[in-house]
């Protein structure tokens, strides 16, 4: 809360959601210092009183009973009509006016509707309230410059000190020399600007609290924060940290670009018994019984031994490897940001008709997450635009596969659940 002095009346301000109200009850002392309630009641009895005070509402708050106004503008200006600042406020939803209770209480208003009520009490008063108020606001904003300026010196002090830590001070020091180096490092802009350290001042200053910082000008601060950007700029030069930068900004920038937005919709079809004769590496195979094609090629030793694996289990009907040539891929965000697409391994079809799409893993990188959770999409966009076969996923790990050694496909559905 604020006050404002208006010909030795003191004037209570304060701000909800972001809007200013005043208290009608330090403006009514003005003409009653001992019953500043009073004066209150008498200015809601009339029925231009009323009218505003609706007007602003229908203006201002959607939730405001019309009803209910409607009735007390038609009761207004009879001499039995008496409306209290609470009884108004909780029979119409209003919010121009507020009652608040206790020792700093009192009947306060949007600053709209309080210039009005200053009106209605003195012209003069209303006149000299307005100046204040504004003279208030303009201290206000002065004040949020020099703290934004403030706070944007102590961000760019904490990346400068940060920049210390991580480039200037080497790995072999103890927390002491650690602390020197630091201190020494970080005091470099104090001498600039200052004259002295951060302890030359504390010993000259020991009533204050904070630090030198605290107690800087607008143009010193300024002054530190293009010093701070100068040695941020220099660290910044460094590979490691460009790096890192262009990094979190293409990660960032694909964040507010890429969406997912739109239905699905089956577009095609892959046939596998249509896929076109291909070249592959000469490197192990499988001769296959259950596959379209004659040998699966492994990418990796674990690959082989899964087929083999299907080819043994008595509840899969068939099986393709996902081969480049097959085209099945789906589209996802990698971990750095980029958009790539993504191959499963295997695509397998069971006794019962369903299909399970299947992900085989050696070692765990950082884009398997993402790809499982862009496969796990894809299965349930599938199975909701369409009944007549139902697809799944399954994500099987070598060193599980090795630990559990599952006997057929059941068992992996049952038993290999990570990213489900």
């Amino acid at each position: 809360m604020s006050k404002v002095s208006i010909r030795g009346t003191e004037v209570t301000v304060f701000t909800v959601n972001k809007e200013d109200y005043i208290s009608l009850t330090d403006i009514a002392k003005y003409r009653n210092a001992e019953t500043p309630a009073d004066i209150v009641k008498n200015w809601l009895r009339s029925r231009s009183t009323i009218e505003l005070l609706g007007l602003w509402e229908k203006l201002h708050n959607s939730d405001f009973k019309l009803v209910e106004f409607d009735q007390f503008k038609y009761e207004a200006g009879a001499n039995s009509f008496v409306l209290s600042p609470k009884k108004w406020i909780e029979s119409t939803n209003a919010i121009g006016l507020l009652s608040k209770s206790g020792r700093y209480g009192g009947t306060f208003a949007h600053k709209d509707i309080a210039f009005e009520f200053a009106s209605w009490v003195s012209v003069e008063f209303k006149l000299y309230l307005i100046k204040e108020f504004q003279r208030l606001k303009e201290k206000e904003q002065e004040q949020l410059g020099w703290d934004i300026r403030r706070n944007l010196t102590k961000i760019n002090y904490r990346i400068h000190t940060d920049a210390i830590k991580a480039n200037l001070i080497p790995p072999e020091l103890n927390a002491k020399q650690v602390n020197l180096v630091y201190a020494s490092e970080a005091d470099v802009l104090n001498m600039a600007l200052f004259g002295m350290t951060a302890r030359q001042w504390r010993d000259a200053n020991p009533g204050e609290k904070g630090n030198v910082r605290d107690f800087a000008n607008a143009a010193q601060l300024e002054r530190l924060r293009k010093q701070a950007n100068d040695i941020d700029l220099r660290n910044l030069s460094e590979l490691a940290a460009t790096k890192t930068v262009i990094e979190s900004f293409k990660k960032a920038i694909n964040e507010l670009t890429v969406r997912t937005k739109g239905d699905a919709e089956i577009r095609d079809t892959i046939n596998l018994r249509q896929t076109r004769p291909f070249v592959v590496k000469d490197q192990g195979y499988l001769m296959a019984k259950k596959s379209i094609f004659n040998r699966v090629i492994g990418d990796s030793p674990f690959e082989l031994r899964f087929a083999s694996f299907l080819e043994d289990c008595s509840d899969v009907a068939a099986y393709a490897k996902n081969y480049l040539a097959v085209h099945f891929k789906l589209d996802y965000v990698k971990a750095n940001g980029d958009i790539s697409n993504y191959y499963p391994d295997f695509l397998v079809k069971l006794a019962d008709g369903r299909i399970v799409v299947v992900e085989t893993k050696g070692q765990v990188d950082e884009d398997v997450p993402l790809k499982m959770a862009r496969l796990r999409q894809w299965c349930e966009d599938l199975n909701s635009l369409q009944s007549a076969v139902k697809y799944a996923f399954a994500y099987v790990d070598d060193e599980s596969f090795q630990k559990y050694a599952p006997k057929n496909f059941r068992q992996v559905l049952e038993g290999f659940r990570t990213y489900q």
